[in-house]
Protein backbone atom coordinates (compact mmCIF):
# COMPACT_ATOMS: atom_id res chain seq x y z
CA UNK A 1 0.00 0.00 0.00
CA UNK A 2 0.98 3.24 -1.06
CA UNK A 3 -0.44 5.87 1.82
CA UNK A 4 0.27 9.24 0.41
CA UNK A 5 -0.19 12.30 2.67
CA UNK A 6 -0.36 15.84 1.07
CA UNK A 7 1.52 18.78 1.70
CA UNK A 8 -1.06 20.72 3.41
CA UNK A 9 -1.71 18.23 5.59
CA UNK A 10 1.23 17.89 6.68
CA UNK A 11 1.49 21.41 7.30
CA UNK A 12 -1.26 21.45 9.42
CA UNK A 13 0.54 18.42 11.71
CA UNK A 14 2.93 19.64 14.69
CA UNK A 15 6.21 17.54 15.21
CA UNK A 16 8.06 18.50 18.38
CA UNK A 17 11.35 16.44 18.32
CA UNK A 18 13.32 16.46 21.52
CA UNK A 19 16.69 18.55 21.00
CA UNK A 20 20.04 17.05 19.93
CA UNK A 21 21.90 16.41 23.14
CA UNK A 22 25.21 17.17 21.96
CA UNK A 23 23.90 21.07 21.64
CA UNK A 24 22.35 23.73 23.73
CA UNK A 25 19.17 25.50 23.18
CA UNK A 26 18.80 29.37 22.54
CA UNK A 27 17.31 29.59 26.16
CA UNK A 28 19.72 28.10 27.94
CA UNK A 29 22.49 29.69 26.33
CA UNK A 30 20.29 33.27 27.12
CA UNK A 31 20.25 31.80 30.84
CA UNK A 32 24.48 30.62 31.54
CA UNK A 33 25.25 33.97 29.41
CA UNK A 34 22.94 35.78 31.60
CA UNK A 35 24.07 34.24 35.04
CA UNK A 36 27.95 34.68 34.22
CA UNK A 37 27.40 38.02 33.20
CA UNK A 38 25.74 38.83 36.70
CA UNK A 39 28.24 36.72 38.78
CA UNK A 40 31.33 38.75 36.97
CA UNK A 41 29.23 42.28 36.63
CA UNK A 42 29.80 42.87 33.22
CA UNK A 43 27.77 43.04 29.68
CA UNK A 44 26.07 39.82 28.40
CA UNK A 45 28.79 40.38 25.53
CA UNK A 46 31.66 40.40 27.65
CA UNK A 47 30.67 37.44 29.71
CA UNK A 48 29.59 35.37 26.10
CA UNK A 49 32.93 36.38 24.85
CA UNK A 50 34.59 35.31 27.78
CA UNK A 51 33.31 31.62 27.93
CA UNK A 52 33.61 31.10 24.12
CA UNK A 53 37.87 31.74 24.96
CA UNK A 54 37.27 29.70 27.75
CA UNK A 55 36.08 26.67 25.49
CA UNK A 56 39.27 28.05 22.85
CA UNK A 57 41.49 27.54 25.73
CA UNK A 58 40.67 23.63 26.69
CA UNK A 59 37.74 24.58 29.26
CA UNK A 60 35.61 21.70 28.09
CA UNK A 61 37.39 18.82 28.56
CA UNK A 62 35.81 16.91 31.61
CA UNK A 63 39.23 17.16 33.61
CA UNK A 64 39.95 20.75 32.79
CA UNK A 65 40.77 22.49 35.78
CA UNK A 66 38.87 24.87 37.30
CA UNK A 67 41.32 27.84 37.21
CA UNK A 68 41.40 28.07 33.34
CA UNK A 69 40.92 31.94 33.04
CA UNK A 70 40.69 34.86 30.95
CA UNK A 71 40.27 38.47 31.56
CA UNK A 72 37.45 39.99 30.22
CA UNK A 73 36.53 44.09 30.80
CA UNK A 74 39.67 43.98 33.66
CA UNK A 75 37.52 40.91 35.52
CA UNK A 76 39.24 37.16 35.61
CA UNK A 77 36.24 34.93 34.51
CA UNK A 78 37.49 31.32 35.50
CA UNK A 79 36.22 28.31 34.10
CA UNK A 80 35.07 27.18 37.69
CA UNK A 81 33.02 30.15 37.57
CA UNK A 82 31.11 29.48 34.73
CA UNK A 83 30.43 25.81 35.94
CA UNK A 84 29.24 26.97 39.26
CA UNK A 85 26.71 28.97 37.52
CA UNK A 86 25.47 26.32 35.50
CA UNK A 87 25.13 24.54 39.23
CA UNK A 88 23.19 26.89 40.60
CA UNK A 89 21.19 27.24 37.23
CA UNK A 90 20.55 23.41 37.84
CA UNK A 91 21.38 23.21 34.06
CA UNK A 92 21.87 19.95 32.48
CA UNK A 93 24.12 20.93 29.86
CA UNK A 94 28.01 20.61 29.35
CA UNK A 95 30.31 23.75 28.46
CA UNK A 96 31.16 21.41 25.65
CA UNK A 97 27.60 20.91 24.45
CA UNK A 98 27.84 25.11 24.37
CA UNK A 99 31.06 25.03 22.57
CA UNK A 100 29.52 22.84 19.72
CA UNK A 101 26.59 24.55 19.89
CA UNK A 102 28.71 27.98 19.68
CA UNK A 103 31.28 26.41 17.61
CA UNK A 104 31.74 29.08 14.64
CA UNK A 105 31.18 31.73 16.75
CA UNK A 106 34.03 30.88 19.10
CA UNK A 107 35.90 30.29 15.97
CA UNK A 108 35.10 33.80 15.10
CA UNK A 109 36.13 35.71 18.52
CA UNK A 110 38.78 33.86 18.97
CA UNK A 111 40.51 34.79 15.61
CA UNK A 112 39.46 38.44 16.72
CA UNK A 113 41.78 37.75 19.50
CA UNK A 114 44.68 35.89 18.29
CA UNK A 115 43.57 32.62 20.43
CA UNK A 116 44.31 29.17 18.99
CA UNK A 117 41.95 25.99 19.49
CA UNK A 118 43.42 24.21 22.38
CA UNK A 119 44.61 21.45 19.79
CA UNK A 120 46.73 23.85 18.04
CA UNK A 121 50.18 23.02 18.98
CA UNK A 122 49.65 19.09 18.78
CA UNK A 123 47.88 18.99 14.99
CA UNK A 124 51.14 21.92 13.69
CA UNK A 125 53.38 19.92 14.69
CA UNK A 126 52.12 16.84 13.02
CA UNK A 127 50.71 18.69 10.03
CA UNK A 128 53.02 21.56 9.23
CA UNK A 129 51.71 22.75 6.40
CA UNK A 130 48.78 24.52 8.10
CA UNK A 131 48.20 27.84 8.58
CA UNK A 132 47.44 30.14 11.06
CA UNK A 133 43.69 30.43 10.14
CA UNK A 134 43.57 26.69 10.21
CA UNK A 135 44.80 26.66 13.82
CA UNK A 136 41.78 28.62 14.72
CA UNK A 137 39.73 25.82 14.16
CA UNK A 138 41.74 23.53 16.32
CA UNK A 139 39.90 22.92 19.10
CA UNK A 140 38.68 19.35 20.69
CA UNK A 141 35.01 20.08 20.06
CA UNK A 142 34.56 21.16 16.03
CA UNK A 143 34.66 17.68 14.22
CA UNK A 144 30.92 18.19 13.60
CA UNK A 145 30.79 21.82 12.58
CA UNK A 146 29.66 22.75 9.60
CA UNK A 147 32.04 25.37 9.15
CA UNK A 148 34.91 24.06 9.84
CA UNK A 149 37.37 23.38 7.11
CA UNK A 150 37.08 19.43 5.98
CA UNK A 151 40.95 18.89 6.29
CA UNK A 152 40.61 19.86 9.94
CA UNK A 153 37.40 17.76 10.63
CA UNK A 154 39.36 14.99 9.02
CA UNK A 155 42.69 15.86 11.64
CA UNK A 156 40.52 16.43 14.43
CA UNK A 157 38.90 13.23 13.83
CA UNK A 158 41.97 11.09 13.68
CA UNK A 159 43.16 12.93 16.97
CA UNK A 160 39.67 11.77 18.87
CA UNK A 161 40.66 8.03 17.14
CA UNK A 162 44.04 8.32 18.45
CA UNK A 163 42.95 8.46 22.17
CA UNK A 164 41.42 5.58 21.98
CA UNK A 165 44.14 3.47 20.15
CA UNK A 166 44.85 0.01 21.23
CA UNK A 167 47.25 -2.08 19.63
CA UNK A 168 47.60 0.04 16.72
CA UNK A 169 43.82 -0.09 16.10
CA UNK A 170 41.38 2.75 15.54
CA UNK A 171 37.96 2.25 16.85
CA UNK A 172 35.70 3.87 14.67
Amino acid sequence: MNYQISDEVLSNIKIEEEKQAAYVSDEETTTLVKAVAEKLKCSEDAAMVGMCIICQKGGTAKKAQNNIYTIVEGRRLELGMIRECMNQKKMNITLRQFARTHGTTIQRICKHYGILGDLAKKISREHENLTREDLYWASNFQMDNGDCPSEIKSILMDHYYSLFKTNNTKYK
